[in-house]
């Protein structure tokens, strides 16, 4: 199996999906759990070494966040929306319930 960087740098990065995520399986069912002094390993017995989590063909996510190239979802750093302050403004004015008298006299106003 080859992967799609070393093996360094896939765990050295937090947003890619690692096998030791709970969501985290194999679609040849060959995960193996080995924890070597204190340390949790993920073997592959099907390829018979350790698995590369998401750069593996047969690696999938139960909860459906991994992404293509092999980033997580839930891990990805969410991005601030940008809004605009004229049309929060506008939807404000919108919803609020003026009645027609008092709307007549803001309307030099708003």
């Amino acid at each position: 199996m080859k992967s799609i960087g070393s093996k360094e740098k896939m765990e050295s990065r937090s947003e890619f999906c690692t096998p030791l995520c709970k969501y985290f399986r194999c679609g040849k069912r060959a995960l193996k759990m080995e924890t070597h002094s204190l340390k949790k390993t993920v073997w592959c017995t099907w390829a018979q070494e350790a698995c590369i989590g998401s750069a593996c063909k047969f690696g999938f996510c139960v909860k459906r966040a991994m992404l293509p190239d092999g980033k997580c979802r839930f891990k990805m750093k969410s991005k601030q929306k940008t809004f605009d302050l004229e049309k929060e403004v506008l939807k404000e004015r919108e919803n609020l319930m003026i009645p027609s008298d008092e709307r007549r006299k803001w309307r030099d106003y708003i």
